[in-house]
């Protein structure tokens, strides 16, 4: 609301002098930029701080990661290394098996040995190459065993196979390439079906005594199920994620075998990095991955991991970071802006202080005396309002409402002073209390309001003994006193409650239901006034509440003072 303006409510206005208000405006315009420099300097600096930050932590994560993948892949490597060189080993050993190197030459050649026994010759080599194959339970891994396993002529003609085994192009060049080489073969062949198969192939010499007739014995082939042969020795190593990828990946135009993972195999690079690396799936996902070479094999392991679930737990304390940051560039910028307002109310209550309170003298200079006065008035109000927050600016805005009421009631100019005093320094008896007990948002106990209630007495004591006034003193006094007898601190009722005293509790009771306090919101101006109106003649006059309606409607005598809800 917007009172009426008149010289009588400024003494520097009347004499014609620039009030406090009007100058400070640039200085006011130039602390506000420089306010909103600061908060935008602590908001960028907040924010490079912050990417800067988010780079650290995602290379210091990434690293971590580098280094996990790089081991375990590494690992996971050697142990297929070393069950190749076991199936090797046990290829080599059964290839150099005398009864085989001697059966197979029978059978070949249908010498002698073979004319006597061909039968049993047969029979005993099956017998042999089944006995180290596992074709039954598909575990090609265990004991060492081999899925099917083929014998050759050193013509490559089929001489004997195990069950399920088929002599497929990919074993017969195998087997050319070890009589060529002379030394064991091993290829990764992609089927048909999209499965991949391990063949291995080594010569068998012929039997001691015939090398002078026949350079080699024939040929041994193995071929096993190359995801089930080396699966195992994957999943024995640390997992991260259900989706990790294992992907062995061979040189040239040889497969890529899903070891685990759902990884889609098409659309590999075959010409893979060594060592970590970030990278892109087939399927477009971005991935980490580290790639190891197999020792023994010219094979590459290559384990990918998903990046974004990779640095979800970083993502997550950047996501934390960046909140606490922009959170207290907030809280900056709040209390700056608290600053501000603070500052301006400060400069307001100086420009209002000698208005209401050198109302009778606005006429001619003050006193020494009473400048005293209004210097000691100040200083009380000051300290009142740096010991109860919630009670900034009440004394001045009471001591307006209250002149403006006192006004209205036809009090005389000695009554209407005495009254405006009383207003200011009706709550100076707050500076001895606690301050935690003014800023309670509980409710209080019956301990702490009998505390609380305490107020009055020591403020009319303080101002007694700085010789103020008795109608000032009176005035204090009767505040917090009701009609009914139901206040404190003395229990007065009626017509022992002075007209001074009738006001200020009135007047008292609206500033503070429409200013907010630590344990309610501010209340609006016709809530404030309903609930004064529902205890006329009990708690408050109704006279006194009858001027004060038509004050607070009206606006005479007000000043444009931001009330919480607005007056």
């Amino acid at each position: 609301m917007v009172a009426t303006s008149t010289d009588d409510l400024n003494p520097a206005a009347a004499s014609g002098a620039a009030t406090d208000t009007d100058i400070p405006i640039p200085r006011q315009r130039l602390r506000d930029v420089a306010l909103l420099t600061a908060v935008l300097a602590a908001a960028a600096t907040a924010l490079i701080f912050g990417l800067r930050y988010q780079a650290a932590e995602l290379g210091r994560e990434t690293d971590q990661w580098a280094a996990r993948l790089d081991t375990v892949t590494l690992a996971g490597a050697r142990n297929i290394s070393n069950q190749v060189e076991a199936q090797s080993a046990a290829l080599l050993e059964l290839a150099d098996n005398a009864s085989l190197r001697l059966y197979l030459w029978a059978l070949v050649n249908r010498g002698p040995i073979s004319r006597d026994v061909p039968a049993a010759e047969f029979d005993y080599l099956r017998g042999l190459l089944i006995a180290n194959t596992d074709s039954g339970t598909r575990s090609a891994a265990r004991n060492g065993k081999f899925q099917t396993l083929a014998l050759l002529d050193a013509q490559l003609s089929t001489v004997l196979t195990t069950p399920g085994a088929a002599t497929s192009e990919q074993a017969l060049q195998i087997a050319r390439q070890a009589i060529a080489t002379r030394t064991r073969q091993l290829v990764l062949a992609r089927n048909a079906d999209g499965t991949a198969t391990l063949y291995m192939a080594v010569v068998i010499e012929p039997p001691p005594g015939a090398a002078g007739q026949q350079a080699i014995g024939g040929v041994l082939v193995a071929a096993t199920d190359a995801a089930e042969l080396l699966r195992p020795l994957i999943k024995s190593l640390p997992g991260y994620f259900d989706s990790d990828a294992n992907l062995l990946i061979a040189t040239g135009d040889d497969p890529v075998v899903a070891l685990t993972g759902a990884d889609e195999l098409t659309g590999i690079n075959r010409v893979i990095t060594l060592g970590f690396a970030v990278s892109e799936s087939a399927a477009g996902t971005r991935v980490m991955q580290s790639a190891q070479k197999v020792p023994g094999t010219g094979w590459k392991l290559m384990r990918r991991v998903d990046a974004e679930r990779a640095l979800s737990t970083l993502q997550q304390r950047i996501w934390a970071y960046f909140v606490a940051l922009g959170l207290s560039v907030f809280l900056l910028a709040t209390l700056l802006w608290a600053w501000r307002e603070r500052s301006i109310r400060l400069a307001e209550k100086k420009n209002y202080l000698p208005m209401v309170i050198g109302n009778q003298h606005r006429q001619r200079s003050a006193t020494r005396e009473e400048q005293l006065l209004n210097k000691l008035v100040a200083s009380l109000v000051d300290v009142i309002d740096l010991h109860d927050p919630y009670s900034a600016f009440h004394s001045a805005r009471l001591a307006e409402l209250c002149r403006a009421v006192g006004i209205k009631m036809g009090l005389d100019q000695e009554s209407l002073s005495n009254l405006v005093t009383a207003a200011m320094l009706a709550n100076v008896g707050k500076i001895s209390l606690p301050r935690d007990l003014l800023t309670k948002r509980d409710e209080l106990s019956d301990s702490e309001a009998q505390l609380l209630h305490t107020h009055v007495e020591e403020g009319v004591e303080i101002l007694r003994k700085l010789d103020f006034d008795d109608p000032v003193l009176t005035a204090i006094a009767q505040k917090q006193e009701h009609l009914d007898g139901s206040g404190y601190p003395q229990g007065l009722a009626e017509d022992r409650i002075t007209v001074l005293g009738r006001i200020l509790s009135v007047a008292n009771a609206y500033i503070a239901l429409v200013s907010p306090r630590a344990y309610r919101e501010a209340m609006s101006p016709e809530s404030a006034l309903n609930t004064i109106h529902n205890e006329l003649g009990t708690v408050y006059d109704r006279d006194v509440f009858t001027a004060l309606k038509e004050v607070i409607e009206s606006g005479d005598g007000l000043s444009d003072w931001e009330f919480p809800n607005g007056i």
